[in-house]
């Protein structure tokens, strides 16, 4: 705490307010009032966990870097995301969904399903997360194996209850993951007998802003800046990813898709703007939510959701135990 400058202070403290206000406008709602409810339809019940017979496959994709408008579906006048406004057209939908403003808090929160002021990651920098069971031990408990790919700064996935991981080609993961082939996931998907599950955490379309000319194609000639021109294409690269993927997944695949934070590219190459990435603003701390379930009907909800209710609700899809984590309960898809 003493090497922090007062502008993490700041963004400690922002994390704090935003999280009890979150709390206590969950509260007052009763859960948060959907679209069903407000025409006057049964709200739907919490998932219940399911049993082993019935355990499905679980795929978490985190985008790096992808704030909740930047998208075809979600009204975005320039990028084209086809695979993944597919999805979300599959998918039930939280638009009112809230994470950090940077990548390591929404990881360690995702990974302990714990919000930062108990897991203690706050920022990028800082020690290693505390020896807390993570959502690859709880699955391992209940007959899952577990692969991660992508960004990990929480030391080797080893030792956090992953089975098996792309060998890390960084301090902080393996960064090409994505960005050079994915056929480890499928390999993994192939030869693994039990129900599986999967956290893809690609550095994508986080900077460097090197997407293909076929990619950067698609933008060239609408007028826009070149660093515009860069990360749109990045975007639409990640999203050519997605639907490989899912091309590959099983039918019976829950598939869970979100940001690790927000971002609006400014006028300078592989940097944000402000109010977006690193800021309490919307464009910093709001994701797109997308679950995929075999067994729900493609639906918009209105409930405040975090990081900490993703990990309750996969958990609880797999059977797995979440009552003593920080989620409220299971988001109602």
């Amino acid at each position: 705490m003493d090497s922090f400058s007062n502008t993490a202070l700041a963004r400690l403290f922002s994390s704090f307010a935003l999280l009890i206000l979150f709390s206590f406008l969950a509260a007052c709602a009763g859960g948060g009032a959907s679209d069903n409810a407000s025409s006057g339809e049964a709200t739907p019940a919490p998932v219940e966990p399911e049993k082993s017979a019935g355990q499905h496959n679980i795929l978490l994709i985190i985008a790096d870097d992808l704030a909740y408008d930047h998208y075809g579906f979600a009204g975005h006048p320039v990028l084209k995301t086809p695979f993944i406004d597919s999805l979300a057209a599959q998918s039930v939908r939280f638009p009112a969904a809230y994470v950090s403003s940077s990548c390591r808090p929404t990881y360690a929160s995702l990974l302990t399903g714990l919000p930062e002021h108990l897991h203690e990651v706050t920022y990028l920098n800082g020690p290693l997360l505390s020896d807390f069971p993570t959502v690859a031990d709880r699955f391992l408990s209940v007959g899952y194996s577990t692969f991660q790919a992508g960004k990990f700064w929480e030391g080797s996935p080893d030792f956090r209850g992953f089975t098996d991981n792309v060998p890390f080609n960084s301090d902080f993961g393996n960064l090409s993951i994505g960005r050079t082939s994915i056929d480890p996931i499928f390999d993994f998907m192939e030869e693994t007998s039990s129900p599986w599950f999967v956290w893809f955490s690609p550095q994508m379309p986080h900077s460097p802003h090197n997407a293909p000319d076929n990619f950067l194609a698609m933008y060239e000639k609408m007028g826009l800046d070149s660093a515009a021109v860069e990360y749109f294409a990045m975007v639409s690269w990640f999203d050519d990813v997605v639907g490989t993927l899912l091309q590959g997944a099983e039918d019976n695949t829950v598939v869970i898709f979100l940001a690790d934070n927000g971002f609006i590219q400014s006028e300078l190459p592989e940097l944000q703007a402000t109010r977006s990435k690193a800021s309490s603003y919307a464009h910093g701390i709001r994701p797109q939510l997308l679950i995929r379930h075999p067994k729900y009907d493609s639906i918009l909800r209105a409930e405040l959701s975090s990081a900490v209710d993703v990990t309750a609700t996969i958990l609880s899809i797999a059977g797995a135990d979440y009552s003593d984590l920080s989620g409220t309960g299971e988001l109602r898809i």
